[in-house]
């Protein structure tokens, strides 16, 4: 009898290529695309006003538009609201729901 050993998700990280802060009169928006592998990825995190507007979501280029791979329902965002408010807005706010989503992505496409 032959046990087949369960494929290890890739431990390699994903390579950030370019990121931006979007602040919006009643919004920011962090975005960032990267590389794993062979794929493009993009985050976008929007803290809003309303926060059933708010969302974070990966998504994987297909070569014609964006895919949707993963994304966080606004209940349980670690980003806060209302970040429109802010006078000084970094990535650092955005860090928890940008690791959730990476390792959700590493699951699904590894």
């Amino acid at each position: 009898m032959t046990t087949k050993k369960a494929k290890k998700p890739s431990s390699h990280e994903p390579i950030s290529v370019e990121e931006e802060i979007l602040k919006g009169q009643q919004s920011v928006i962090f975005k960032e695309l990267l590389t794993y592998g062979d794929h493009t990825l993009q985050i976008s995190i929007k803290s809003d006003a309303y926060d059933f507007q708010s969302y974070a979501k990966l998504e994987r280029w297909d070569g014609n538009k964006w895919q949707l791979v993963c994304s966080r329902h606004h209940s349980i965002m670690n980003t806060p609201f209302k970040l429109y408010v802010s006078q000084l807005v970094t990535k650092r706010v955005f860090l928890l729901d940008r690791r959730s989503l990476i390792n959700s992505m590493k699951l699904i496409l590894s």
